[in-house]
C-alpha cells in the first residue's frame, strides 16, 4: 500500500469517527480526484457531515457545491443558508460568496456592500475590487469615486484586471477631483503613476500629485492619510531626481493653466 493510499485509509476511519477536519479533507481529496478517485457524491456527503459539525470552511464549500450543482442538482435556495451561515462565522470566502448572491440574486445592494466590505477587511481580493466597484457607482452606498480608488489601487497591485479596468475608466474624474485641491485624490494618482496602475509608470507624474497635495491642498482630515502623504513626499523629493520633479512641476502649471481656460 503507498503512502498516499496509507493517508486516505486514516482519513476515511477519522472521517467515519466523527472528525470534521478529517471530513472536510477527505471530501476535497473526493472533489479533486486527490490521491483516490473523484467521487463528486461522496465528495457532497463528506462535506455535509463536516459542516454539520460546524466545520467553517466545510459549511462555505458544501454551499459552492450546493450551488453549482456539483454531486447534486444545483439548490441556490439551500446553498445560500450556508453562505449565510459560514459569512456570519466569520469566514471571508463565504462573506464573498453571500455577497455575490446578494448582488446577482437576491438583489438587495446594501446588503452585497456589507458582506463584500466583511470579506475585504480578511484580504479578499475580489471583494476588495467588489467594493471599489460599488463604490464607484453608489451601488449599496453613496457614491465615493475616492473610496473607490482606495480599494481598487489595492487590488489593482495584486494584479486584478477588473481593478485596473475600472482606474482607467475613472482617471479623468480622479484627476478632476485631485484639481479642486483634494489632497487623498492626489495621493492616489500619484501611486497609480509610480506603480504604472492602468496608465504608464511615471516618476514625474509621481512627484507631480504628490507635490500637489502636500503643497496646494488642505491637509487629510484623516491621520493616517496625511502621514502617508507626508512620508511620500519627503521619500520622492529624496529619491527622485531633480529632472522627474521639475517635469512633474511642470505637468501640473499646465494642468492648472489648461483648467482655467475659459
Amino acid at each position: 500500500m503507498t503512502e498516499k493510499e496509507n493517508l486516505i485509509g486514516e482519513l476515511l476511519t477519522a472521517a467515519q469517527g466523527g472528525d470534521a477536519a478529517a471530513q472536510h479533507e477527505l471530501a476535497t481529496r473526493l472533489r479533486e480526484g486527490d490521491g483516490i478517485a473523484e467521487n463528486l457524491a461522496d465528495s457532497l456527503h463528506w462535506y455535509r457531515k463536516a459542516a454539520e459539525s460546524h466545520h467553517r470552511d466545510a459549511i462555505n464549500d458544501l454551499g459552492s457545491m450546493l450551488f453549482n450543482g456539483i454531486g447534486c442538482e444545483a439548490d441556490p435556495t439551500e446553498a445560500f443558508k450556508w453562505y449565510e451561515m459560514a459569512a456570519k462565522a466569520g469566514h471571508p470566502v463565504a462573506c464573498y460568496n453571500l455577497g455575490k448572491r446578494y448582488l446577482h440574486d437576491r438583489v438587495d445592494l446594501k446588503q452585497a456592500f456589507d458582506w463584500f466590505r466583511e470579506a475585504a477587511k480578511h484580504n479578499h481580493m475580489e471583494a476588495i475590487c467588489e467594493v471599489g466597484t460599488m463604490y464607484r457607482f453608489g451601488h449599496g452606498t453613496n457614491r465615493n469615486l475616492i473610496a473607490a480608488a482606495d480599494f481598487h489601487v489595492i487590488a489593482a497591485k495584486q494584479g486584478d484586471p477588473v481593478a485596473i479596468g475600472n482606474l482607467s475608466d475613472y482617471l479623468d474624474e480622479l484627476r478632476d477631483i485631485a484639481l479642486t485641491g483634494n489632497a487623498t485624490a492626489s495621493r492616489i494618482l500619484s501611486e497609480i503613476y509610480n506603480r504604472g496602475l492602468s496608465v504608464e509608470q511615471s516618476m514625474p507624474l509621481t512627484w507631480a500629485w504628490i507635490q500637489w497635495a502636500k503643497k496646494h491642498c488642505p491637509p487629510s482630515d484623516d491621520a493616517d492619510d496625511a502621514a502617508g502623504m507626508d512620508g511620500a513626499y519627503d521619500f520622492y523629493k529624496s529619491c527622485l531626481s531633480t529632472d522627474d520633479r521639475k517635469e512633474g512641476e511642470r505637468v501640473i502649471k499646465n494642468l492648472i493653466a489648461a483648467r482655467h481656460k475659459p
